[in-house]
C-alpha cells in the first residue's frame, strides 16, 4: 500500500521528526538511549507488541535504509513475516515537498502472503484512512 501527499515545509523538519519518533521508539524498546549518529543501515533492536487479540509478540526491528533527508526504511520481522514500512522526501519546490508512505509484507510462508494479500483488499479503505492519518500528524507537526 503507498499514499503519497504534497506537504508544506521542508523536508529535512519532517526527516527530524522521523527520526525523534524512531529514537523514542528505541529508547522504549530497549530502555536506554541512543544517538541519531549511531543508527545506520542494518541497525536494529526488537521491541514487545500487542496484536489486536492482545497476544504478546516480540518483533525485531531493522533499519533497511535511511538517507537525510530523503529516505528512512525499515523492516519488522515477526513469526509471520516481514512488515517493510518506507518514508520517501521528495523535494518539489521552495516551499513544499513530496511524502510518500509505503507498506509492504512477506512471508516465507505462502499461506501468510496469500492471508496477507486477501485481508489487505479487504481493509484497502480502512488501511489507506490510517496511513493518511499518520500523513496528517506528520503534516502538523512539520508546519508547526
Amino acid at each position: 500500500m503507498e499514499v503519497s501527499r504534497i506537504i508544506r515545509g521542508s523536508e529535512e523538519k519532517c526527516f527530524s521528526i522521523l527520526m525523534a519518533s524512531l529514537l523514542e521508539d528505541i529508547e522504549a524498546a530497549e530502555g536506554k538511549k541512543v544517538k541519531l549518529e549511531d543508527i545506520g543501515k542494518g541497525y536494529n533492536y526488537t521491541k514487545q507488541l500487542q496484536n489486536k487479540l492482545g497476544k504478546a509478540g516480540t518483533i525485531r526491528v531493522t533499519i533497511v535504509e535511511i538517507d537525510s533527508p530523503s529516505v528512512y526504511k525499515a523492516s519488522f520481522e515477526s513469526a509471520q513475516g516481514v512488515n517493510t514500512l518506507s518514508y520517501i522526501l521528495e523535494k518539489v519546490d521552495d516551499t513544499h515537498f513530496k511524502l510518500t508512505y509505503n507498506e509492504e509484507f512477506l512471508s516465507d510462508k505462502k499461506s501468510n502472503n496469500l492471508n496477507y494479500g486477501l485481508m489487505s483488499k479487504l481493509y484497502k479503505r480502512s488501511n489507506k484512512k490510517k496511513a493518511n492519518l499518520v500523513l496528517n500528524q506528520i503534516e502538523t507537526l512539520v508546519q508547526e
